[in-house]
């Protein structure tokens, strides 16, 4: 793996990150090049503290995430992926804005990543990852995460 590569794979989350990738952004834009910005949903404060559904739960304050009581470990990027989605549940993220806020904004084209760490994602959390029930791929565009209506809670809001 190349030691561009390995970097991008240890990229951290939060507000240190994201503020880093915000300026890079803004030297872009002050240099006439066209960039949207990253979602930065991490680093935004977070108004709970913890997600369940019925097949898992998300501790955000801790960052990890448990199902049927046993502990699921996430890589860095695959936690990234899951915050951001979980942080605009219910609303599409497009392919675009997940690569430039997990890995930075000279991303944007590389939705090949994005499959990969999905279907790992799916395999970790989804009861059944050939049929997603969570995690729901809108083709040719993004992604949203979708809680259970009538079983989903925020534990502290």
């Amino acid at each position: 793996m190349t030691e561009h590569r390995q970097s991008d794979l240890r990229q951290a989350s939060g507000p240190r990150s994201c503020a880093a990738r915000t300026a890079s952004g803004q030297k872009l834009l002050k240099n006439g090049k066209n960039y949207s910005g990253p979602a930065c949903a991490a680093s935004q404060p977070n108004e709970q503290s913890s997600l369940d559904t019925a097949d898992f739960r998300i501790d955000f304050a801790s960052k990890q995430v448990t199902r049927d009581g046993q502990l699921v470990r996430l890589t860095p990027t695959q936690w990234h992926i899951v915050e951001v989605l979980v942080h605009n549940s219910g609303r599409l993220v497009t392919y675009e804005q997940i690569l430039r806020e997990v890995w930075g904004p000279s991303y944007g084209k590389e939705t090949n990543y994005l499959r990969v760490f999905m279907t790992q994602i799916r395999q970790k959390l989804e009861p059944d990852h050939t049929r997603p029930r969570y995690f729901i791929t809108e083709p040719g565009i993004g992604f949203r995460f979708e809680p259970n209506e009538a079983d989903s809670s925020l534990a502290t809001q």
